[in-house]
């Protein structure tokens, strides 16, 4: 009884409870299918536009087409060009559209097709505004009769810039309203109120009835100024004579202006080369005269093509064929003679050579014929000729033959040196002055000119007793208790030379002097008194560097001098140390200049003229 007891129960379970394998009845299994609460998501379900993973593939609204859909705020269909897209399956996505070329999206009325308007905007949405919309020019109409004023500036607009501005532009008085084209004119009040430039019935008087009248002015009482007697024209230059008008055909030479032109038409003769002088050709002007360019009131041009043939025309005689003539042998003819010119600037006719043509050369000729003889060369002497050729150029007594500079006048061989002008007045370049330089007690540099002292006999003769190497110097410019520099010039060679001795003869005083040197190139030492008293460096030749030392007793003086110097140089002294020596004193010539500061103070002199 049990076993089957227990199989009726189960059997009664089982019928009691659902079925656990498909939990959403779509016939698929829990264990196969995604989402097993929604019967229509299933591996064997269709994909749909739902954001559900509807076939169980794992992706959402996978195989389906997806579409940009725009904003479109004004509903007018088209989505605003500027905005983000939003990506969709779905057909329709509300207050969205696909299409996104909407320029405007806040305003219906713009968007691509719409019609373009004259309104400042880019209605259609084609990057332009107010494209094809017509533009005109808008005429100010200030006095509101609808017709723009003539002489006003227009303005180019589609639509007028203000409400008093119209397409019209032919109102002659915009300031009145009565007056416009097509007004009614009051004949013969003086107003033009129609803008036809007259008053209506307002006409010219036309005594000859030759459709010209006068500068009168007269009123038709028809208003029609083209009956007999009336003219719109006032033009009329003789009202007597219906054949005289503007435009009628003028007699020649008859004295009367039928055309009214101003003159009467006359015969002329054409002045084909301009000259006033016509040839036989016959032309007419109606100016009344002949003297208009090209016209002429005569036929007496020997040749009308060249201008400068005609009668009356002087020529000149060109004897030596250069192109210009003498001014002295003229002759006056139409045509021009053999071996005649028109120019009379030649002052030699004789010379080819001798021609405005030619160039001004120093030779005692004016050879291009003006501003005379040898113009623009020099005449330092103001004689009258140039240097060039004048055998005596600056004046100064001496011929250029002789004379080393004959530029100056202060300059040759007879003049005498003078010192600081930088010229060799004398030629003599041994003759020459130093500027002597050195830095006083203000700092400030003070520069003299000296002249050396010119010696009339040697060195050895002048300076001592006579045996320069034992025996003291006794030239009479010694000074107590200083040293002497002195330049001289040896009159044996001409050369410069620079004395320095110390103190005077049987002075009761001493002394002692260290002199530094230097620029001396070279130049030698030619004698030192009291070698062995005192010493000295070798000059090096090429700086011309040096030291000398000296010491000497009260019973008389010592020094050296150095000779053979370069022409032209440069050379310093400097006493560095001193004994019983109160200052440098130097001589300009025979002028005594006392130097103060001397010691370790460097003295420079520089040769020069």
């Amino acid at each position: 009884m049990r076993p089957r007891l227990l199989l009726i129960l189960s059997a009664l379970a089982l019928a009691a409870c659902p079925d656990p394998v498909d939990g959403d009845g779509d016939g698929v299994p829990v264990d196969e299918d995604c989402d097993d609460s929604d019967p229509d998501v299933s591996p064997e379900a269709d994909e749909v536009c739902n954001g559900v993973d509807d076939d169980c593939d794992g992706t959402v609204d996978n195989g389906l087409e997806f579409r940009d859909f725009h904003p479109d705020v004004d509903l007018d269909t088209y989505g605003d060009v500027d905005a983000d897209p939003l990506s969709s399956c779905e057909e329709a996505v509300d207050g969205m559209v696909a299409d996104g070329t909407d320029c405007d999206d806040e305003d219906a009325a713009v968007h691509p097709g719409a019609v373009e308007l004259c309104n400042d905007v880019d209605d259609d949405c084609n990057g332009l505004v107010d494209d094809e919309v017509e533009f005109q020019d808008w005429y100010p109409d200030l006095d509101g009769d609808t017709y723009g004023d003539a002489d006003a500036q227009p303005v180019n607009a589609c639509a007028p810039p203000t409400d008093d501005h119209v397409v019209d532009h032919t109102d002659c008085d915009d300031t009145n309203a009565d007056i416009h084209p097509g007004a009614d004119e009051i004949p013969g009040d003086g107003i033009d109120q129609d803008c036809t430039d007259l008053d209506a019935g307002t006409c010219f008087e036309d005594l000859d009835e030759d459709g010209h009248g006068t500068e009168v002015v007269v009123v038709s009482p028809t208003g029609d100024c083209s009956e007999p007697g009336y003219s719109l024209l006032d033009d009329d230059c003789d009202d007597t004579d219906a054949s005289i008008f503007p435009g009628a055909t003028d007699v020649v030479g008859d004295g009367i202006d039928q055309d009214c032109s101003g003159a009467d038409t006359v015969i002329c003769f054409v002045d084909a080369d301009e000259d006033t002088y016509g040839s036989s050709i016959v032309t007419t002007s109606t100016t009344g005269d002949c003297t208009a360019v090209g016209l002429s009131d005569n036929d007496l041009d020997c040749d009308d093509n060249d201008p400068n043939e005609f009668p009356g025309q002087i020529w000149y005689e060109d004897f030596d064929n250069d192109t210009f003539g003498n001014l002295l042998a003229a002759q006056v003819a139409c045509e021009q003679p053999f071996g005649y010119v028109l120019d009379d600037t030649d002052c030699d006719d004789q010379l080819d050579t001798i021609s405005p043509a030619e160039v001004e050369v120093c030779d005692g000729v004016d050879n291009d014929c003006m501003n005379g003889i040898d113009d623009g060369f020099n005449d330092l002497d103001n004689d009258g000729i140039a240097d060039c050729v004048d055998n005596d150029a600056d004046g100064d007594g001496e011929t250029n033959a002789t004379d080393c500079d004959d530029t100056e006048a202060t300059v040759c061989s007879a003049c005498p040196e003078i010192c600081g002008d930088n010229l060799d007045n004398d030629c003599d370049p041994a003759t020459t002055c130093f500027d002597m330089s050195y830095t006083d007690g203000n700092g400030t540099v003070v520069t003299t000119t000296i002249e050396p002292y010119v010696l009339n006999q040697g060195f050895v003769a002048w300076y001592s007793y006579g045996n320069p190497a034992g025996s003291s110097s006794n030239t009479g410019f010694e000074v107590a208790d200083r040293v002497v520099e002195m330049l001289v010039v040896d009159p044996t060679n001409g050369k410069t030379a620079i004395v320095m001795m110390s103190d005077l003869p049987n002075d009761p005083t001493g002394g002692s002097l260290v002199a530094e040197l230097s620029g001396f190139t070279n130049a030698a030492v030619a004698f030192l008194d009291d070698p062995s008293e005192n010493s000295h460096t070798q000059l090096d030749p090429t700086t011309g560097l040096g030291t000398f030392t000296f010491n000497w007793a009260p019973c008389c003086d010592d020094g050296f001098v150095i000779t053979d110097m370069d022409p032209l140089a440069c050379f310093t002294v400097e006493m560095t140390s001193s004994s019983q020596v109160n200052g440098l004193t130097t001589y300009d010539n025979a002028t005594r200049i006392d130097i103060p500061g001397s010691v370790n103070q460097p003295l420079t002199f520089c040769e020069g003229y």
